[in-house]
């Protein structure tokens, strides 16, 4: 049986709703973990099964999103189109890519018949021009209301007056770090982004597909600097890390405190411990779990 990740993202922060969402999710698949944010005003849910298992979770989510979410008065630092703003399906164990754009593009029509418009980037992408996902959400969903037709969906007319668009599509595993730093100065977040992105065009192998933010967090009065790594297998969590504390220290900040979200591999969580304390030979083999 093939099995998927589903991480859906969505444009909203009440903790209320969101637990409203993961329950209605986890009557069709198995929710690991959910989490929102008030400054990115944003929730990520992240969930495994089989198709016939996750189509009905994530047509419940479009839903819920469609009842709950206005995108004409939602504010937040990440950028968004949608109210389902994005979902990514990820093949696990010996499942293929092929069976997780079929997902997707099944996904996709089933939001597609609630009236959202789909997008499909990564993988499933029809348009080459859409592969990426900051180029289909580049300007946001103002900037997609206030030119209609100039970046059309893959599935469906325009945008809905409410919920935006969504962006569907297969991709590899990624791991979503962000890394906070103790002042008010949006500007280093900024600066420190802007490195890694230029050192990860220039092949720079510490950063590879590794994509990059400055934001600022309201709530706490820091900034952030919010990561995807997109090729956890070859980029390391920890040496990312490091690098935004070596250059915020320079710049005359520190860290404040770090954050994964969602889940992880078991053997992307020992490289951390083994980069971080420059262990030897150290590997999964090496770690007693409890038995369930």
């Amino acid at each position: 049986m093939d099995i998927f990740q589903c991480v859906p993202n969505v444009s909203a922060s009440d903790p209320e709703l969101l637990e409203e969402m993961a329950g209605a999710c986890g009557e069709f698949a198995r929710v690991h973990d959910y989490s929102c944010d008030s400054d990115h005003n944003r929730s990520v849910i992240t969930m495994t099964g089989a198709a016939e298992e996750l189509l009905p979770a994530l047509v419940q989510l479009a839903r819920l999103c469609l009842e709950n979410i206005d995108l004409n008065s939602h504010k937040g630092v990440h950028p968004r189109i949608g109210a389902l703003d994005v979902v990514p399906v990820v093949p696990l164990f010996d499942t293929s890519m092929e069976s997780a754009v079929e997902l997707s593009y099944d996904i996709g029509e089933a939001v597609s018949s609630l009236g959202i418009p789909v997008y499909f980037y990564e993988e499933s992408a029809h348009n080459r021009a859409y592969r990426y996902l900051e180029n289909i959400r580049r300007g946001g969903f103002e900037w997609l209301r206030d030119h209609p037709g100039e970046r059309p969906p893959d599935l469906g007319e325009g945008l809905h007056p409410t919920a935006g668009a969504c962006v569907i599509g297969a991709r590899e595993p990624l791991i979503a770090f962000n890394v906070n730093l103790d002042t008010r100065d949006t500007e280093i977040a900024k600066t420190i982004a802007s490195e890694i992105r230029s050192r990860r065009k220039k092949k720079d192998k510490r950063f590879e597909g590794v994509k990059a933010l400055g934001l600022f967090l309201r709530s706490s009065g820091t900034v952030q600097v919010s990561t995807n790594i997109t090729r956890p297998h070859k980029t390391g969590v920890f040496p990312v890390y490091d690098y935004i504390r070596q250059r915020a220290e320079e710049l005359g900040c520190s860290v404040k405190g770090s954050e994964l979200i969602g889940v992880i591999a078991e053997d992307i969580s020992a490289r951390i411990v083994k980069d971080a304390l420059r262990l030897e030979a150290f590997d999964t083999g090496r770690i007693i779990r409890k038995a369930k």
